[in-house]
């Protein structure tokens, strides 16, 4: 993951991509090139981690890649903190799926496995934060409704004794934030605000805290290339949310009267047929569904 520099003013440029002002950060492609803004990374690390980031150094992502989803809103990087001087790693990610609670143990997982070399004498573990910003829905057991940011670690069931820090699992769901600018109170709900309704922004909001990161998400300050890219990435993405929930919501109904299980499997397929019928790519279809590419072709 590249570290980009903020820009401070626009260049001239031809309206060839009818795009807001604003990037949205739900889309894959922004969410990547906002956050490998440093100066916005380390705020959205400070704002929502008990750490005080100082260095931060973007890491190949070393995470195995067992499907195409994987190779999707995931990067790490490794901070040190300004008090500590202890290190930490970091994976961030935004996308949603089916099995997304599986794989977010499973990517928290292989970032702790990848800490140890053969050979190595001891187990010395860098604590890992899994941060996953969230723009789909999740139930929640005894949580009250405006709760929006939830952090889970491994602790014992009766007393509550924490087992150590090496895992640490972070959401910022969107979705359960119902509130207006002017009624957020402090900066996880102002992240949570901002990040769920930056692309219907018409202008800057007032709010200088955050200023580099709508510099970060400016469409103007973006070179033309990179425009076109997100601009690419948004139109397939929306294309591809607005046709899995309308065929998975038909599929369901069809497949109800053969038991949930299989209604589940004819949603996921109807899916699939309505995402190829518009032409996307079928790798972006195995990764929405959840079928692998050669049933695909059987469809």
């Amino acid at each position: 993951m590249k570290k980009n520099k903020l820009h401070t003013s626009s260049h001239d440029s031809r309206d060839d991509y009818p795009l807001p002002p604003f990037m949205d950060p739900t889309v894959d492609w922004a969410f990547k090139y906002i956050f490998s803004y440093e100066e916005v990374l380390r705020k959205l690390l400070n704002d929502l981690l008990p750490v005080d980031v100082g260095e931060i150094e973007y890491l190949p992502n070393e995470i195995p890649v067992r499907s195409e989803k994987d190779k999707r809103s995931v990067f790490d990087v490794i901070c040190k903190d300004r008090r500590t001087r202890e290190e930490f790693i970091v994976e961030m990610q935004s996308h949603s799926d089916s099995d997304m609670d599986d794989r977010i143990i499973f990517y928290g997982s292989a970032v702790i496995y990848n800490q140890i070399r053969r050979g190595d004498p001891t187990y010395r573990l860098k604590p890992v934060y899994v941060i996953c910003l969230t723009n789909y829905p999740r139930e929640h057991t005894g949580a009250p409704e405006d709760k929006i940011f939830f952090r889970y670690t491994l602790r014992e069931v009766e007393t509550n004794e924490p087992y150590g820090n090496q895992l640490t699992i972070c959401r910022l769901e969107l979705l359960r934030l119902r509130k207006q600018a002017e009624k957020c109170e402090g900066t996880i709900e102002k992240w949570a605000y901002y990040l769920k309704n930056m692309p219907t922004f018409a202008k800057k909001p007032d709010d200088e805290s955050f200023a580099p990161f709508f510099a970060a998400a400016d469409v103007s300050l973006l070179q033309e290339k990179d425009k076109q890219d997100y601009y690419l990435a948004m139109k397939n993405e929306y294309e591809m949310r607005v046709a899995t929930e309308y065929s998975f919501r038909e599929g369901m109904e069809k497949g109800m009267e053969m038991g949930m299980e299989k209604g589940v499997a004819q949603g996921k397929a109807e899916m699939a047929k309505e995402l190829l019928s518009r032409g996307i790519d079928p790798a972006i279809v195995s990764a929405a569904s959840g079928i692998s590419a050669e049933d695909l072709k059987a469809l």
